[in-house]
């Protein structure tokens, strides 16, 4: 490969410290790398070639380059950056890819969760690792046991990853018209208490209003400026 240090292996009966030691050839030193200079060298040498298939759909080297670039301007405007522990409770999807590289572009240090664990591993692994930020699908048997444990470890925020946008077109359709029963919900739904307490706060914003509107509505007092000018002198 041109500008690539080839690293040659050691010989079978030498073994390693063999090798090293004289036995074969001597390995050359490795060159230090950023892992994200991996993907910036294969966006900038080969933009138009098939970096991932899925499921029959596919992404140029080009298009993951310029995901992975937007979704670490997204990750850090919600706050990633360097020391954040980002948590990847993904499937093998495109979503995996990006993430990775978009995180460790921020600095962030990356968590990788099965997504078959239940409620008591992500529980622990959330707390050990120190995982503050989760991207996991909007699939319910993913996403509903991660939000169960959010509030208790610590976790602040969940990144929801779509899938029906990863999919194939008929696929993607199916899937939003057939699958709704397996979509997550984004966002917990209010306990009643909360829902009485934004009624109350409307109710008092609308009575507010009503006051206002009646102080503006009611008759202004005339004062003896206004009388002597109605009158005359």
């Amino acid at each position: 490969m041109t500008g690539d240090t080839m690293i040659t292996p050691p010989i079978p009966e030498h073994g390693v410290a063999g090798h090293a030691a004289g036995g074969g050839t001597p390995s050359p030193a490795i060159i230090p790398r950023l892992l994200t200079d991996l993907i910036d060298r294969a966006v900038q040498g080969h933009p138009t070639r098939t970096a991932i298939d899925f499921l029959g759909r596919t992404w140029t080297y080009g298009e993951i380059g310029d995901l992975v670039d937007r979704a670490a301007r997204g990750l850090q405007d919600i706050g990633v950056n360097r020391g954040t522990r980002l948590g990847l409770c993904l499937p093998n999807t495109p979503y995996f890819v990006i993430l990775y590289f978009a995180a460790l572009k921020c600095g962030a240090t990356i968590v990788n969760f099965n997504p078959l664990y239940v409620e008591h591993e992500l529980r622990h692994q959330i707390r050990d690792s120190g995982t503050t930020v989760m991207a996991v699908p909007d699939l319910k048997m993913i996403h509903s046991k991660v939000l169960a444990v959010a509030a208790e470890t610590g976790l602040q925020k969940i990144i929801v990853c779509p899938m029906a946008d990863i999919l194939p077109r008929f696929q993607s359709l199916g899937f939003r018209l057939f699958k709704r029963a397996d979509h997550a919900i984004a966002f917990p739904q209010k306990s009643r208490a909360a829902e009485a307490e934004e009624q109350h706060r409307a109710e008092q914003e609308q009575s507010e209003l009503s006051i206002q509107e009646e102080s503006r509505s009611a008759p202004r007092d005339v004062g003896d400026r206004d009388i002597r000018r109605e009158t005359g002198p």
